[in-house]
């Protein structure tokens, strides 16, 4: 019921921004308490299982996306309908309006993401600047949406990888429930090495595209290595 909030919430305040209304009628109803399903805690990536995912890609798209992810934050619908005109090469930037959100976001491309986008640049010849950089999956997203992605990516990456249990054919709820990383886990990792690495929350909430500090918070997780640095590194006093 949380899902089907959240999504009435995007429609009505992207219509609120867009002055076909006066007021967001969702914000008066408060959160529905949380199925066991919507309370699995969703983790991110260790280092070693993102190097993993990436050596299972079958192909460039999925190359493309993990990178993507890993190195932007960017959600799966963002990053499947990327246009080349979202690329800015010459400030080494990539600038879009996020699909969930409409924010618009100006993210710095990371040397390896850049790299591999430039290789598909020539790969791909003659394109127009506002050509998605994946015509076809981008057309498939926009009009089914997420969902033959994200059973991709489960069962071709994050199974074969030994990250989660194998699916029954029906892929029902049960089934979906019972993994703790998915595609929007590298989303969690991207905010969570921000943290970890020295960036601010105000540099990691803008990056991310998150409106509020808490919502940011719920994205950031520390790794217990960083914690026993962390301790290591207190003065003795003795």
């Amino acid at each position: 019921m949380n899902l089907y909030r959240g999504a009435l919430y995007t429609f009505f305040s992207r219509a609120l921004q867009n002055g076909l209304l006066k007021a967001n009628p969702v914000m008066m109803v408060k959160r529905f308490k949380a199925s066991a399903a919507e309370k699995l805690e969703r983790r991110p990536y260790t280092l070693e299982e993102v190097a993993m995912i990436y050596d299972k890609a079958p192909d460039d798209f999925w190359r493309y996306m993990i990178l993507g992810g890993f190195y932007t934050g960017l959600r799966l619908g963002d990053l499947i309908c990327l246009s080349w005109s979202a690329v800015d090469w010459e400030h080494n930037q990539i600038h879009l309006t996020a699909i969930k959100t409409g924010r618009v976001l100006h993210i710095p491309l990371a040397k390896p993401l850049r790299s591999l986008l430039k290789a598909l640049k020539v790969k791909a010849g003659k394109v127009g600047p506002s050509d998605p950089i994946w015509p076809k999956q981008a057309k498939h997203y926009q009009a089914q949406g997420a969902r033959r992605f994200s059973h991709v990516f489960y069962s071709q990456i994050l199974y074969p990888c030994g990250l989660v249990p194998q699916r029954n054919g029906k892929r029902n709820k049960a089934s979906r429930a019972g993994s703790s990383v998915t595609f929007h886990s590298l989303r969690h990792t991207f905010v969570s090495l921000l943290k970890v690495t020295g960036s601010s929350q105000s540099v990691a909430k803008e990056l991310a595209g998150h409106s509020s500090d808490q919502v940011n918070d719920l994205y950031t997780h520390v790794p217990e290595e960083a914690l026993v640095k962390a301790i290591k590194a207190l003065p003795s006093f003795g």
